[in-house]
């Protein structure tokens, strides 16, 4: 069968459309994988980056855990160091009597030189053997000579701070409220400053005043924040008699 001229330009004009329509499904399939791919990548980097949110939050967490141990042993190594045949030479108590065990406090120590910061240095570690041994009285008087002979001492702070362990240690509170306020006031630069003021809290406390406790424990937390005394200033001011504000 013959077709005219007409119907030859249909055919012609319909067999053009067709391989139109084809290349038009095959780019339309090309595209649909390009976009298939592309949203594949995009899953692959979303887990990539949660993962690595991840493994960030667990290294913020070990830092701040870090800093936080850091700063406890920053609370406890805070006193001046003892060579070990200092330590040696301390009076201590026999192992056989049933005393306290003995406070060890460390000192920086240079070779023997005996000029006055040597001699300061050997009066302030004789005190301190006689705190280790807890005689309190006779710790009390040593402190006070040793404040009295070397007031500009970089010991005299320590040596006042421990005055007030000794009271503190007794129950005479308002002694050791003074020997710890004479810390703060007269050694503001002082790395015992923090620990007086903590003491200076608790002493409030035992006298049964909250309120003034409150105020110096709260002012500690506030200077002194990353301090080890701070720490346990946080820990008392939850107790009840303070939450409560009696």
């Amino acid at each position: 069968m013959r077709l005219g001229t007409a119907g030859a330009g249909c055919l012609l004009l319909l067999l053009a459309g067709c391989a139109q329509n084809d290349l038009l499904l095959q780019k339309q399939a090309e595209l649909e994988g390009r976009v298939e791919q592309i949203a594949k990548g995009n899953a692959a980097m979303s887990t990539r980056l949660s993962e690595l949110e991840s493994s960030l939050s667990r290294l913020q967490n070990q830092v701040k855990g870090t800093a936080t141990l850091v700063d406890e042993l920053k609370g406890k190594i805070d006193e001046p160091r003892l060579s070990p045949q200092d330590i040696r030479s301390q009076s201590l108590p026999s192992e056989s009597t049933s005393a306290p065990s003995p406070k060890i406090e460390v000192i920086n120590s240079e070779p023997a030189t005996k000029d006055k910061d040597s001699t300061a240095s050997d009066a302030y570690i004789k005190a301190f053997g006689v705190y280790s041994t807890n005689n309190y009285p006779a710790a009390i008087e040593a402190f006070g000579a040793f404040i009295g002979n070397y007031p500009d001492s970089e010991y005299a702070a320590n040596a006042q701070y421990w005055m007030g362990e000794c009271y503190y240690t007794q129950k005479s509170y308002p002694q050791a409220l003074e020997s710890f306020r004479k810390v703060v006031d007269g050694y503001p630069k002082s790395n015992k400053v923090p620990d007086a003021m903590l003491k200076i809290g608790f002493s409030h406390i035992s006298m049964n005043e909250p309120d003034k406790a409150k105020a110096v424990l709260e002012g500690l937390v506030a200077k002194y924040p990353k301090s080890h005394a701070a720490v346990k200033a946080k820990d008392r001011l939850k107790e009840s008699r303070f939450r409560s504000g009696t």
